[in-house]
């Protein structure tokens, strides 16, 4: 129902549509015409410009893009140039450490993160992926049979993180983590040091273990000894096996011979 005040409002509409098209009648069809062409070619013009800038974002960022991966690709391979030199010093590292304290094998897992679940949480997992063995004693290799263990099967992992060093026989483990103990004792371990390795910032990098067998039981020296040297020679390791560090000392990128100068001298640096 229309209403008095709805009714003022329509005849002021009315009246506004009149002046219009008196204005509109007053202005010859040429001029229309001329300011409709004109309006299509401003409107040429400035998608012109529009494209033209929009295609010279496009390069800028496709050039920015590809500077980008060429710097990567140069850093990676600076970061690969070091592998050689980083697995000698670790594996000196843990030759020495077993030679110190008169162990059957030491061994380092790394930490690393292969696939997530299907609602985003990571899976950890660790590697064997240095080893030493007294070959003189017959002490077999294993680290082939620890490769992408999911950490989730070993409570041993979070307890170590919280506690730092964990050195304990087949019996106390069994306490800790159980298929770890069993691991123990299929390996014929008496007893077996653990040291957590971080980074300075913070970061997981792995875990060094140490350990003996039983038929060499009599060989293992006091939990103080065995704990000195865990941490002797973690602290070394938890430099040399930090990607953060070197990029720190500024040697990615330097020149080959630097960086392996670096590397072989790391292990004194730290003594010192």
């Amino acid at each position: 129902m229309l209403t008095e005040e709805k009714v003022t409002v329509l005849s002021k509409l009315a009246d506004v549509w009149d002046k219009f098209l008196g204005s509109v009648s007053r202005v010859s069809w040429l001029a229309i015409l001329k300011l409709i062409v004109f309006i299509i070619l401003l409107m040429a013009v400035v998608s012109f410009f529009v494209t033209l800038n929009d295609k010279n974002t496009r390069e800028v960022i496709s050039k920015t893009i590809t500077e980008d991966r060429k710097n990567l690709k140069e850093r990676d391979e600076s970061v690969y140039d070091l592998t050689d030199d980083v697995e000698t010093s670790v594996n000196n590292e843990i030759e020495n450490l077993r030679l110190t304290l008169n162990a059957d094998r030491v061994v380092i897992s790394i930490f690393h993160d292969n696939l997530k679940t299907t609602t985003g949480l990571h899976f950890r997992f660790f590697s064997e992926c240095y080893e030493s063995v007294c070959y003189d004693r017959g002490i077999p290799e294993i680290a082939q049979n620890y490769q992408n263990v999911r950490t989730s099967l070993h409570p041993m992992v979070t307890f170590l993180g919280k506690h730092k060093i964990v050195i304990a026989n087949t019996d106390e483990m069994e306490k800790i983590d159980k298929r770890y103990a069993h691991s123990m004792m299929v390996e014929d371990s008496y007893l077996s040091g653990l040291y957590f390795l971080r980074s300075e910032s913070g970061k997981e990098i792995g875990i060094l273990v140490v350990s003996w067998t039983v038929d060499n039981k009599k060989l293992v020296p006091s939990k103080e000894v065995i704990e000195a040297n865990l941490t002797k020679y973690g602290v070394k390791l938890e430099s040399l096996l930090d990607l953060a560090y070197y990029k720190d000392n500024g040697k990615l990128g330097k020149e080959e011979e630097e960086v392996r100068e670096k590397i072989k001298t790391k292990a004194e640096d730290l003594d010192e």
